[in-house]
């Protein structure tokens, strides 16, 4: 069957013949004479060809939905490159956001940690302070016995020189 002669999938009326359509009915019948040239009669020859004719109209006709046209095609691409820089933004803010964050918590450590070694500075000084009046303290005490022990050692010495006078 050619394709002038195919049923509409809608069941509507075929559409004028267009040019296409009329140069595959031409083919059509050039094959059928082919094959009946080479000894088919023709009905087998036009059974073939009308079949063959189908199956690559139904093939073309699935080929021809799968197909995206170039505008269909243009408008999904612009459609995701819009997307496309609609998600770049975002996560531009977001990095943004997420690195302003880092800085200010950043900001955060450094002033506490510059707070903690404030803190221990004054800690290690107060204790070195601590430290350094205790040795005083120590150091006045030895000197204390020190100077006792020489008194009494003195006494002593005296003592024995009196007393064996």
């Amino acid at each position: 069957m050619s394709t002038s002669m195919q049923q509409h999938p809608h069941n509507e009326a075929p559409p004028s013949p267009s040019w296409l359509q009329l140069l595959v009915a031409e083919n059509e019948r050039h094959q059928v004479r082919r094959l009946e040239a080479q000894g088919l009669p023709p009905n087998q020859a036009y059974i073939i060809i009308s079949t063959l004719t189908t199956f690559l109209n139904t093939n073309l006709d699935h080929l021809t939905q799968s197909v995206v046209s170039k505008s269909a095609f243009n408008e999904f691409m612009a459609k995701q490159n819009s997307d496309l820089s609609q998600f770049k933004l975002v996560m531009k803010h977001m990095q943004d956001g997420h690195f302003n964050s880092v800085v200010r918590k950043n900001e955060k450590l450094e002033r506490d940690f510059k707070k903690l070694v404030i803190k221990l500075t004054s800690k290690f000084n107060r204790e070195i302070i601590e430290v350094e009046a205790g040795l005083k303290a120590a150091k006045f005490e030895i000197m204390k016995y020190c100077v006792g022990t020489f008194v009494s050692a003195g006494s002593i010495c005296l003592a024995f020189v009196l007393f064996w006078k």
